[in-house]
This record gives C-alpha cells, sequence and structure tokens, in this order.
C-alpha cells in the first residue's frame, strides 16, 4: 500500500501545475514564486498572530471575559481567558493591524520591501494614528482576518502540496517544487497554538 501510495505521490508532482497563485505568490511557467513583498506581509501576519496567541493584550483577554461572562453567565479568571481567546478574534484584530501599517506604509514616499519591514516592526501605538479611512480599512481587515482565519489548514505556505485521485478521497501530500513562505516548524507550532485554545467560536 505504501509503495502504491509513493508510486502516485511521484506521478502527482511530477504534473503538478498552478492555474492561480496564493497570496505571496506569483505564477511562473504554470509554477510558484514567491512574490517578497506579499510573503513579508504573510510572515509578519503570522509572527503577529503567535504573538497574540501566546501573549494576548489586556483589553482583549478583559473583553473576553465579558463575553463569557454576558453571553453564556461563564466567570473566567484572567489566566483561563488568556488561554482561551477564539482564534478568529485574534485573526480579526491582526487583519485590522495588518492594515493600519499597510496604511503607514502607502502613505511614506519610500514603498520599497525594506521600508515595509520597517513599518512591520513598529509599534502598533504609533500606526494607529494613520487610520484614515474607516470603511476600507474595515473591509480589507476583513479580507485579512478571512486569510488569517485558513492558514492553519494553507499547507501550500510551508511547501506542501495536497492532492486526491479521482479512485480515492484519500489526501495525498508531498513537498511542492517552490520555495515556501514559512516553515514547516512555523506552520505546526500554528497550528498546535490554535488547537490548544480552550474555546472555540
Amino acid at each position: 500500500m505504501k509503495n502504491i501510495k509513493d508510486c502516485m505521490k511521484s506521478r502527482m508532482k511530477k504534473r503538478a501545475e498552478f492555474v492561480k497563485a496564493p497570496y505571496g505568490y506569483r505564477i511562473k511557467d504554470r509554477q510558484l514564486v514567491v512574490e517578497e513583498m506579499e510573503a513579508f506581509r504573510v510572515r509578519s501576519a503570522l509572527k503577529f498572530v503567535m504573538d497574540y496567541l501566546n501573549n494576548p493584550p489586556e483589553y482583549m483577554v478583559l473583553e473576553f471575559i465579558d463575553y463569557k461572562k454576558d453571553t453564556q453567565h461563564l466567570v473566567l479568571n484572567y489566566e483561563e481567558a488568556a488561554n482561551s481567546i477564539p482564534y478568529s478574534w485574534i485573526c480579526r484584530q491582526v487583519g485590522k493591524e495588518i492594515e493600519l501599517r499597510e496604511q503607514y506604509f502607502q502613505a511614506g514616499e519610500d514603498i520599497s520591501l525594506l521600508a515595509l519591514q520597517n513599518v512591520m516592526e513598529l509599534p502598533f501605538t504609533e500606526v494607529e494614528s494613520h487610520w484614515s479611512n474607516h470603511g476600507n480599512l474595515m473591509r480589507r481587515a476583513g479580507i485579512w482576518a478571512k486569510r488569517l482565519r485558513k492558514m492553519p489548514a494553507s499547507v501550500y505556505y510551508a511547501g506542501v502540496v495536497t492532492a486526491r485521485t479521482k479512485s480515492s478521497s484519500e489526501e495525498l501530500r508531498y513537498i511542492g517544487n517552490y520555495e515556501p513562505i514559512i516553515s514547516k516548524e512555523q506552520f505546526d507550532a500554528l497550528n498546535k497554538r490554535v488547537n490548544e485554545t480552550v474555546f472555540v467560536d
């Protein structure tokens, strides 16, 4: 059985072609090529997500305590709440933060990758003052939130391709012939931390 799977993977890998690029990539000769500016945004977003998962800000923890009390009459202490922040909440907040930083970046004269890196490293309080277009911000932040909610299942960011054959419903995975945006270790760490969340909304 193992030999059959290996053979199937080998055949699929040889003919694997992409017709649509995920965010962070572009298509060249039907293969994925990293788009550096977008890829850096993905890496930055993942870092912010992990920071929020491991050390959520006090205001978010207190908001979640109130939310559980009001909606489920459940009283959590601070530590319980900090370890239970729903992943969707974090995606929503990081989406807003990424878009605010993007506004700050676009407002500058330098739109190089180095300038983007500098903006992503700024304290968030310094960036907040550039919230100039509320409607556009919320729409675009929603796009990022949706993208981040899918990230735990987006194995292609770690350089892994999934496929199913017509004769089998089993998902097969293999290492793709393209550069991953994040490492397999980072991808696994994200999934481990998300799965450790006590409450999932």
